[in-house]
């Protein structure tokens, strides 16, 4: 059976060390973690695209830290960059959705 993980990220320590467990806990069995991470989108104080990009680079260093880790080779890793906590729920929905079909 392989298991879908959805962990959220804001890129703290706390977060990471969040993943390092759920990757330990999973270890003997085929997991699939989402890593989401929801970003502001700051009209007044930042250019959109710019939120993103970090929100995107963020992400990418996750999976390169990830990919000196070796728990289990069956784990596989997705990554999601989303604008505004509201959001989260439905892409939380859309995971389930697509875990079903």
């Amino acid at each position: 059976m392989e298991y879908q993980i959805l962990l959220i990220t804001d890129f703290s320590k706390a977060s990471w060390n969040a993943l390092i467990y759920g990757m330990e806990f999973y270890k003997k069995t085929n997991a699939k973690f989402f890593i989401l991470h929801c970003y502001k989108d700051e009209l007044l104080k930042r250019d959109k695209k710019q939120e993103k990009s970090e929100s995107e680079i963020g992400l990418q260093r996750i999976m390169q830290g990830i990919s000196f880790r070796k728990e289990n080779v069956a784990h596989q890793f997705e990554t999601i960059s989303s604008k505004k906590k509201f959001r989260m729920l439905f892409v939380i929905f859309l995971i389930l959705l697509k875990s079903i079909s």
